[in-house]
């Protein structure tokens, strides 16, 4: 149940109107049955609007650095913390930073829009950070203007496969759109962005930026790893993807299906690859437009049955610029400027170069 908070005078005068009808009937039970009959009817009802009060969400839910977990959220009244307004917040509803603030971390299982633009909203609470884990089936979520800090600390678990080491992790199907991010400094084998969906999903990243985590294993500022029989669609878009361990990863050595874009960005700084993609008998395709790969150790690595195409980029100041093994294909559709690398290519693949 969803009440706009306009509405609440109406709703309590009809409260009310049923209230006193209600209060009438058990005057007449408590005349004609026994009063222990009566006391049962008395706590019945009384449990229903319990039960009632309780169900009651809101559309638009808020958060303040002044808030108070024990509020409902409303605007007059917001919220301490992103995991008590989630759970007053209807599916498909938003949650507002009213002002900047430390909200921790939060589960969502269900359509949601979190929205701080306008503010800085950090996962930093009490000297602890906490990431932000979605889950459900055909949701719809989006990240908006949010700094996710993860303070230079290591969690105990790597973002592969079913582990959750990472600030913002997705598990579910649907969609999830990062819109305006900073998400940076989770170390070990953290990831960024971890997308391991269970069912058909999308990954939208724009404007931008995942800089500075991990350190070991497979952590990436995103990696990407759908399990055999899902398919994973990737957009990352004006966006920065800097001094990661990997800075793009994806991974379709678990069997899904990868077709992605990466568009007018930047990948520099990482200190294994810059892009990877990487298949075993699954697809794994990626086109990348208007984009700089520089400094990083690899700068575009493909392997397995994996194919990049690439066009209007430049691939420069890393030690090798391409690398293409396993039958991988990694394809030149023009415009593009690969040189200053310590090696510019290095191939067992198929390269097309123009």
């Amino acid at each position: 149940m969803s009440l706009d908070p306009s509405h609440w005078g109406l709703a309590m005068k009809a409260m009310n109107l049923v209230c006193v009808s209600i209060a009438a009937l058990l005057s007449a039970i408590a005349r004609t049955v026994p009063r222990a009959m009566f006391a049962t009817a008395l706590a019945c009802t009384a449990g229903m609007f319990a039960a009632s009060a309780q169900a009651v969400t809101l559309l638009h839910t808020w958060v303040a650095s002044n808030g108070s977990d024990a509020a409902n959220c409303d605007r007059p009244t917001p919220c301490q913390t992103f995991a008590v307004a989630v759970g007053k917040t209807s599916a498909g509803g938003e949650i507002t930073c009213a002002d900047s603030g430390n909200f921790g971390g939060l589960i969502i299982s269900q359509s949601l829009t979190i929205n701080c633009e306008s503010n800085i909203a950090s996962n930093l609470l009490s000297g602890s950070t906490s990431g932000i884990a979605i889950s459900g089936t055909s949701v719809i979520v989006t990240l908006r203007g949010l700094d996710l800090d993860g303070g230079g600390l290591t969690t105990m678990f790597p973002c592969t496969g079913a582990n959750n080491g990472a600030s913002v992790i997705f598990s579910g199907s649907g969609t999830l759109h990062l819109q305006k991010m900073k998400i940076h400094s989770l170390t070990g084998p953290n990831c960024g962005v971890q997308f391991n969906p269970t069912g058909s999903a999308t990954l939208d990243i724009t404007d931008s930026e995942i800089t500075d985590n991990g350190g070991g294993g497979l952590s990436a500022g995103i990696y990407v790893n759908p399990p055999s029989g899902v398919t994973a669609h990737v957009s990352i878009d004006h966006s920065r993807i800097n001094n990661n361990y990997f800075g793009i990863l994806l991974d379709g050595t678990a069997g899904g299906i990868i077709n992605g874009t990466i568009n007018d960005s930047v990948v520099s700084g990482n200190g294994t690859n810059g892009i990877t993609l990487h298949a075993a008998s699954s697809s794994v395709a990626l086109l990348v437009d208007h984009t700089i790969v520089m400094g990083n150790n690899y700068g575009l690595v493909a392997g397995g049955n994996a194919a990049m195409r690439v066009r209007n980029s430049s691939v420069t100041a890393n030690s090798v610029g391409l690398f293409a093994v396993n039958g991988a294909s990694l394809l030149s559709y023009l415009n593009n400027s690969v040189n200053n690398n310590t090696t510019d290519g290095v191939f067992t693949g198929t390269v097309g170069l123009q």
